[in-house]
């Protein structure tokens, strides 16, 4: 897996996932949120979070923030897509689930913030709690 920055969709394992989930439209916008939803609460469930439940929660709140108005990062073109289309389906349960996958990424030693260090795990704390704050927004939506 490579990461070449520190954002959500700047690895080749988002991408993947995501492309998988929007770019080619095989999936209902239903089957979508419910991959998002088990996305997220499986970061829940890890103690602690791997590289791989990690890398694919980030997006995954990425696009609930989005979906709620609070977008931020640059997001690939089919989830903009998705998001303008479909994204009225995530509601506030999804920004809490969301933000408690997030809280629990940030708090403990998890497997994506081991993979950082000096400026680069700076950055990527700073880019993390930017969404921790946006999604936190997107609840009282």
């Amino acid at each position: 897996m490579g990461w070449w920055g520190q954002m959500a969709f700047d690895n080749d394992e988002a991408l993947d996932w995501a492309g998988d989930l929007f770019e080619f439209e095989t999936k209902t916008p239903v089957e979508v949120v419910v991959n998002l939803r088990r996305v997220l609460r499986e970061a829940l469930r890890a103690n602690p979070i791997d590289v791989r439940t990690g890398t694919l929660a980030i997006p995954a709140a990425e696009i609930v923030a989005a979906s709620r108005g609070r977008r931020r990062a640059h997001l690939p073109d089919y989830v903009n897509a998705w998001v303008k289309k479909h994204g009225n389906l995530l509601g506030t349960q999804d920004a809490r689930l969301a933000m408690d996958a997030l809280f629990l990424l940030t708090s403990i030693h998890s497997g994506v913030t081991r993979m950082w260090q000096g400026d680069d795990l700076t950055k990527f704390e700073r880019y993390l709690n930017g969404l921790r704050v946006r999604v936190k927004n997107a609840c009282r939506r």
